[in-house]
């Protein structure tokens, strides 16, 4: 199941680098919620455009270009932002326990799908932002969550520099 999750057994870590290895995870987590935040954000305007709809424009070949366009600024949030929820959820789903990861990736499929589906049908109703905003708000607790591993992990390393080296025994009369 270890393997099948995507996983592998190694022999157990005493610490050494993981601060560094937490640090390196954080920047790519955080380029991936940039990625996700720029793009996003022109995937709401445009949606938001579309759920106002000014002068009818969802209507026309106007709102279709716009939902196409929203379509298009959520290709890189869901594909490449997106990625190691997606996989992870499939993983875990996979083997029988699914978690979060597979509840945010059904709900970001299922909006992607009936959104492609709408557009393939001459509609203009999409739900692209909604898949955008599942990528962004997950990406962004990770985030937080790796920062708090890392402040654990400061933590941990601190008590093992306060551990002392050896110990001695003192016997019930106070004798070493």
């Amino acid at each position: 199941k270890v393997s099948a999750m995507g996983y592998r057994l190694t022999a157990p870590d005493m610490g050494d680098g993981t601060e560094d290895r937490i640090v390196a995870e954080m920047r790519r987590v955080a380029t991936r919620l940039m990625v996700a935040i720029v793009f996003g954000m022109w995937t709401m305007v445009l949606s938001i455009l579309l759920y106002l709809n000014p002068d009818n424009i969802a209507a026309g070949d106007t709102g279709r270009m716009l939902a196409i366009a929203a379509g298009a600024m959520a290709l890189p949030v869901v594909a490449w932002a997106g990625a190691p929820i997606l996989l992870a959820g499939w993983r875990t789903a996979r083997v029988g326990v699914p978690g979060m990861d597979s509840l945010v990736g059904l709900g970001v499929t299922g909006a992607v799908i009936a959104s492609v589906w709408s557009l393939s049908v001459g509609r203009s109703e999409v739900w692209f932002d909604t898949a955008v905003m599942l990528v962004v708000l997950l990406t962004l607790a990770r985030l937080v969550e790796m920062a708090t591993l890392r402040q654990s992990s400061r933590a941990i390393a601190a008590l093992r520099t306060a551990l002392p080296e050896t110990a001695r025994r003192i016997g019930e009369d106070g004798n070493v």
